[in-house]
């Protein structure tokens, strides 16, 4: 314990030494070639990949907030700690098991999944004071394939591959499938709203009312792979054919071209409207950009380049 304490105040010590980040910032992404967070810096089509940020000690993983004000980190011990990114705050430990697997943030942010073997801790009031808001027994299913969580840490949704579907999960441990969900392959709920944007094999839907009295809205026909929502108005769906910016409210769908082979996976989102649809390579990295009265697709050159 004694060691633990120690490591916890170094870093805060050594984080409030460094000088906190200049100039705007579109998002912080994961490195996993140097398992590290870097940010972004810049403004969307003039923007640049920056150094690895030094958190203080080794990470395995890292979810960074959607308004990268802050991350949740994985040690290299499987404790986790909230670490803020924006002027370089110090990092805490946030009160849970250690070895876990790796964390799952809400869409908005709020709160979170920790991932244990054959168990899920959500926690909630991630900015304020994180508390645990259920602990959840999944050794008869194991975990997911993807987890989506709800804003308020109220529950969850997994997606299983293995012909489980998609099964809702409340705080007090309940659980059922969704059977109008059928052929999902993707989950991810709304910022702070009871709703969850899926994409199933016949095209893309909103999930209304996910954890009560679920029902589908279509949205979208036809062959998707994998959908992220932009607040509550607007998601970037990545296609057969390529990327859609499709309008949540009235379903207009408006294709748009990556001169790469995008990929969108649940951390790809960086601000409200900015994603990411490449990985992190040698090469450009390459953000979705929804905020313009077009989408649009701009590069970020590596830091050393």
């Amino acid at each position: 314990m004694r060691n633990y304490m120690l490591l916890i105040f170094a870093t805060a010590a050594a984080l409030s030494a460094q000088p906190p980040m200049e100039g705007p910032v579109v998002g912080w992404v994961w490195d996993d070639r140097v398992q590290a967070i870097r940010a972004i810096q810049g403004i969307p089509g003039s923007s640049l990949l920056g150094d690895p940020v030094d958190i203080g000690f080794p990470l395995a993983s890292a979810a960074i907030a959607s308004a990268g004000e802050f991350a949740l980190v994985v040690s290299g011990e499987g404790r986790v700690f909230h670490a803020g990114l924006r002027g370089r705050k110090p990092v805490t430990a946030i009160d849970v098991p250690a070895d876990a697997a790796g964390v799952v943030l809400s869409p908005g942010s709020n709160a979170a999944a920790v991932l244990y073997g054959s168990r899920v801790l959500l926690l909630k009031n991630l900015s304020t004071q994180p508390v645990i808001s259920a602990d959840l027994d999944l050794s008869a299913a194991g975990l997911p394939a993807r987890i989506s969580v709800r804003d308020d840490g109220g529950g969850m949704l997994g997606l299983y591959p293995d012909g489980a579907g998609l099964i809702a999960f409340d705080r007090n441990g309940n659980r059922w499938p969704i059977a109008s969900a059928s052929g999902a392959r993707s989950i991810q709920f709304l910022d702070n709203g009871q709703d969850a944007l899926i994409v199933m094999d016949r095209g893309v839907a909103i999930l209304e009312d996910a954890l009560g009295n679920a029902s589908l809205r279509m949205l979208w026909e036809g062959n998707a792979e994998s959908a992220l929502p932009s607040g509550r108005r607007s998601a970037v769906v990545l296609t057969d054919r390529g990327l859609l910016a499709i309008n949540l409210t009235n379903g207009e769908a408006r294709e748009f071209e990556c001169a790469c082979q995008p990929v969108l996976f649940p951390g790809s989102r960086l601000a409200s409207s900015v994603f990411r649809v490449s990985g992190i390579t040698d090469g450009p990295t390459w953000l979705a950009d929804l905020s313009g009265p077009q989408p649009r697709t701009v590069f970020v050159p590596a830091a050393d380049q």
